[in-house]
């Protein structure tokens, strides 16, 4: 009893110790360390580590339960130096204690504030951050757990899917990474806004779980669970990425889009609708007339897989009229794809309202 009763003493001593010990150590610390006089080897370190130009006006450490440094104006150059790849406001770091005894840096939270980052496809298809990408196999490892932007904005330019390019800015970005790192399973929730050519902005929200594939297999093995949300988005903003893939013209028009998703890119099953506003299709081969719906709606739920898109149930819907059914695509990378579809529409309607849908180019 006595040795037990001592024990707990100890115990309560030791921790009064080391509670102590943090108190100091968080108010002393930062008067001791000044971030702005390691100016130099900052700089020199995280260029090593890049191999890009960086800068930023001030830094400063606080403790905020665990060792954390400030950095505002902060700056990263294209790997020639002409342009900024990424500037931000403010970059907070928060890093976790017992890793650093390891000789590992774990980024407990990272957060950006007010972050621009330039992204560039050049016209080879290589991308002015794969150099970021490849792992530095001399440096330390370091390890994100969680991840915050605020009021960020993207710069899109593709010089390689047509000849003048592809431009877009994506902005108010807010997103929310926990453990989002190779070979585990991690969160994520991203919201941001698509500016428009012409009207009010598209928006997009993204919110689930991802387990990406480890470091030695490619990124399409990583395994998604999760919903995706589009509204008011421009139809033909994005036209030259899947125009080769439809065989008429931009339609122009909105899109609203939901839909749920789960398993990897290329072998998932999806259930969602689709909204389309004001979008018009010139398809003479298939349709006699040019199709201009106010309105269409399609629900579906889908299963992908590496030779067949199977749409085991679609309703469709147009100023009143309906049509349910499915659809099979097999073999649909290959140059012969064969379709098999289904299809019936309610017992009574008028021909009037529907014959320019009738999809005559297929029918004998």
């Amino acid at each position: 009893m006595i040795i037990r009763t001592r024990l707990i003493r100890l115990s309560g001593i030791l921790l009064m110790s080391f509670a102590t010990f943090l108190i100091g150590l968080a108010f002393f610390l930062p008067r001791l360390l000044d971030v702005n006089s390691y100016r130099d080897e900052i700089l020199q370190a995280l260029q090593n580590t890049l191999h890009r130009q960086v800068s930023f006006s001030t830094g400063s450490f606080a403790w905020h339960i665990g060792p954390s440094f400030v950095f505002k104006s902060v700056s990263i150059k294209e790997p020639d130096g002409s342009a900024d790849f990424l500037s931000a406001e403010k970059i907070t770091i928060h890093l976790s204690l017992l890793p650093l005894l390891g000789k590992r840096v774990e980024l407990k939270d990272l957060h950006l504030y007010g972050v621009n980052i330039s992204l560039i496809r050049h016209a080879d298809g290589t991308l002015n951050v794969d150099d970021l990408l490849k792992q530095d196999k001399g440096g330390a490892p370091v390890q994100f757990k969680r991840v915050l932007i605020k009021n960020g904005t993207v710069l899109w330019r593709d010089m390689a899917v047509q000849k003048n390019g592809v431009s877009a800015t994506i902005s108010n970005i807010s997103l929310s990474t926990n453990h989002l790192e190779r070979g585990r399973k991690g969160t994520f929730k991203l919201s941001c806004d698509i500016p428009a050519v012409n009207g009010p902005a598209a928006h997009v929200s993204l919110t689930g779980t991802a387990k990406l594939s480890a470091a030695d297999k490619p990124l399409v093995e990583s395994e998604l669970n999760g919903e995706a949300e589009i509204r008011m988005a421009e139809i033909g903003r994005f036209w030259p990425y899947f125009e080769r893939f439809i065989p008429f013209a931009n339609t122009g028009g909105r899109l609203d889009f939901a839909t749920s998703f789960k398993g990897k890119p290329r072998d998932f099953i999806a259930k969602g609708k689709i909204r389309l506003s004001d979008a018009t299709v010139e398809w003479p081969t298939i349709f006699h007339a040019t199709l201009s719906p106010r309105q269409l709606h399609l629900d579906y739920a889908l299963k992908l897989s590496n030779k067949l898109i199977d749409f085991s149930s679609i309703e469709a819907g147009f100023e009143g009229f309906r049509i349910k059914g499915s659809l099979q695509i097999h073999d649909y990378l290959s140059k012969d794809p064969r379709i098999v579809a289904k299809a019936s529409t309610p017992a009574t309607f008028r021909y009037e309202d529907v014959k320019y849908f009738v999809p005559y180019g297929i029918i004998e």
